[in-house]
């Protein structure tokens, strides 16, 4: 059964320490962050909501900001009474509303909400921000399908309307564990061959791993599941030699669009590609289409996307769920032994932070 979590949440009479991963000077995530307590947090600003923090994900970007390499940071906090300012890391999540702020007509204490804007901080048991920047979500989707919607899905919902793909199109991409629908045909190469069962189980129309993708007769195989109909989107967040060997598998006029590198190598085309395929390369990140898109607008594109995962046209990630529980020390302690499987990419799922009391 998915996991789902119903909560009802009155205003406590009893504010809890706030508590959140920081870090002060970005560097070696396995050093540099860490679990604090502070005092609680104070009564939500007109205009805000202050939410329990239910999960948040630890996405690549999250990790590329502990280390000082993503154009995006979150605000500096000079308000936990420290000597430094300090960051808190978390680019998406979701929470329930427990209380709300003077002005706020949209939200009510128990609404369950996930997250529409960058570097908000959800690394965190606690939040105070803009009501205006939350998707309600009501019981429409499970609590991780929430708290992981905001990421990679918007790349997957704006890439096929940049490229103008139509129903019964395919598509293309790797670092794939999950099957993305959207009326699309996919062919999916997952980073560990572990999950091509798990890509297949969910609908992935075709799963390859990496060694298959380098046998000589791949392009005729892959010719005949398409019925001889180009490929026209590759989708890239791995980037260095096995982003190279899949855009053999393109055909005219086609579009690569690279949201990540995951292997921490450049991204190397023949030129043959440009030239004789007419290849367009785009580069994707959340941060710049969130600065150039309305809060109206990247409502419009969350509300797709939770009625595609409501009808299981998209399906959450391979997850684990990583529960908080223990002293700061402990809690730090958990977060360091999970950031050292993901830089030695020894996990083929994605960790979701579980907030416990």
């Amino acid at each position: 059964m998915p996991h789902r979590l119903t909560i009802h949440v009155r205003r406590p009479s009893k504010r809890k320490p706030f508590r959140a991963f920081v870090f002060e000077q970005p560097g070696n995530p396995l050093e540099c962050v860490n679990l604090r307590s502070f005092a609680p947090l104070p009564n939500p600003r007109p205009g805000q909501v202050q939410l329990k923090m239910l999960m948040a994900p630890i996405n690549p970007s999250d990790v590329n900001v502990l280390q000082g390499v993503y154009p995006f940071k979150p605000p500096p906090r000079t308000d936990l009474g420290t000597e430094n300012a300090l960051y808190v890391p978390g680019n998406e999540g979701v929470g329930v509303v427990v209380e709300v702020g003077n002005g706020v007509n949209s939200l009510k204490v128990g609404d369950r909400v996930a997250l529409a804007m960058p570097q908000a901080g959800t690394w965190s048991n606690f939040l105070n921000i803009d009501a205006a920047s939350l998707i309600p979500t009501g019981n429409r989707v499970t609590d991780v399908q929430a708290a992981t919607m905001s990421q990679s899905p918007y790349g997957f919902d704006v890439a096929p309307k940049l490229c103008q793909l139509s129903g019964g199109d395919f598509v293309v991409q790797n670092g794939a564990n999950s099957a993305v629908g959207i009326g699309l045909r996919t062919i999916n190469l997952p980073n560990h061959d572990s999950l091509k069962q798990y890509l297949q189980d969910l609908g992935g129309d075709h799963v390859l791993t990496y060694e298959e993708l380098g046998d000589p007769s791949i392009r005729d195989r892959v010719n005949g599941w398409t019925l001889g109909k180009p490929i026209r989107l590759a989708l890239n967040c791995v980037s260095g030699k096995h982003t190279t060997s899949m855009m053999r598998l393109v055909g005219k006029d086609a579009n690569l669009v690279s949201y990540g590198a995951m292997s921490k190598q450049p991204l190397s085309l023949p030129t043959s590609l440009f030239i004789f395929k007419n290849l367009t390369a785009h580069g994707f990140m959340l941060g710049t289409w969130f600065q150039r898109h309305s809060m109206d607008e990247r409502r419009t594109v969350m509300q797709e996307i939770i009625g595609m995962l409501e009808n299981g046209q998209i399906k959450e990630p391979a997850y684990e769920i990583l529960p908080l529980r223990g002293n700061d020390v402990e809690i730090t302690r958990t977060l360091q032994n999970v950031l050292s499987k993901l830089e030695e990419g020894s996990h083929g799922k994605k960790f979701i932070l579980q907030f416990v009391d």
